[in-house]
């Protein structure tokens, strides 16, 4: 069976190529496929979620979330998972300067209360359905992961979005 692949837009043109892909694949006993690409009037605005720390590890993903929300056009949302209100304040200052004076739509979220950053940070990427988390990773020794856990690793294994855990340079 022969197949009639036709490239379709919504002008004359289009339509001509369709007539006629449609009188070959009729003559032929053949199947016609029909290939439209279309844009979207509205841009997609990626939201990419960060997870903050004043600490190196932080630092190292906070930068790579600033690239990624230029390369995509996307929008940053900044998570700080803090023990209670008013703690790292001080230590967000600069984080909020450096998102300031890089130009990107950005938000930034301190989540107070709780003793899970990265259920905090995963709940927050849910609700606004990021298309990716950026994370920090710093090195650990055996006996500290077994001891604390790894929020790394929760929010590599629960996220539902992709992940890019991005180590200190």
């Amino acid at each position: 069976m022969t197949t009639i692949v036709v490239g379709y837009v919504a002008k004359p043109e289009g339509e001509a190529a369709l007539q006629k892909a449609l009188e070959e694949a009729t003559l032929r006993g053949g199947r016609l496929v029909l290939v439209s690409a279309q844009r979207s009037e509205e841009p997609v605005v990626t939201t990419i979620v960060v997870g903050y720390v004043a600490k190196p590890e932080g630092e190292a993903a906070l930068q790579k979330a600033l690239e990624e929300a230029t390369l995509r056009g996307g929008r940053l949302v900044l998570v700080s998972a803090q023990r209670s209100a008013g703690d790292g304040e001080a230590e967000l200052v600069g984080a909020r300067e450096t998102l300031a004076a890089s130009g990107i739509e950005h938000e930034v979220r301190v989540t107070t209360g709780s003793f899970e950053p990265a259920e905090d940070l995963l709940a927050v990427a849910e609700e606004l359905g990021a298309g990716l988390i950026v994370i920090g990773l710093r090195r650990r020794t055996p006996v500290g992961k077994l001891l604390l856990g790894s929020n790394a690793q929760r929010i590599l294994l629960d996220a539902q979005a992709p992940v890019l855990a991005v180590k200190v340079p």
